[in-house]
């Protein structure tokens, strides 16, 4: 938990600007690998999923509004689908699903399927199927 709440001061004092979409979907993936041992300690997520959500809404919103420039698509994808990916672990990795992993179902899914077309789409579609499936 300790390394966890420093890597997030940590990662407060890089710029937004300055960090491209790979070094932010490598802190992505930082998160979830986080996220999975929170989940295999029993430790509540919330902390964690919390911001992680709320810059997935943002970049599903800049997603959805990229509409038309394709390369802009095709790099908020990568990071998008990096999020998509670890959610989706999180929820197949969880037994109880009772340590706030609800918090990375956030409305960012809601903006991101309007701007999806093809593999995009499928994936997501996807990706909702297995959650739905784990919460039946």
């Amino acid at each position: 938990e300790d390394v966890a709440s420093r890597m997030m001061e940590l990662l407060r004092f890089l710029s937004p600007t300055s960090t491209s979409v790979t070094q932010k979907a490598l802190i992505w993936k930082g998160y979830f690998a986080f996220i999975l041992t929170y989940i295999d300690k029993s430790m509540d997520i919330r902390i964690l999923a919390e911001p992680l959500s709320v810059a997935f809404c943002e970049k599903a919103k800049e997603f959805l509004v990229a509409r038309n420039d394709l390369v802009q698509k095709q790099n908020l994808w990568m990071l998008l689908s990096t999020y998509v990916d670890g959610v989706q672990e999180v929820f197949e990795s969880s037994l109880y699903l009772n340590l706030s992993e609800e918090k990375l179902m956030c409305d960012g899914f809601s903006m991101l399927l309007p701007g999806c077309r093809g593999a995009e789409l499928t994936a997501v579609l996807n990706f909702l199927q297995a959650v739905l499936f784990r919460l039946r």
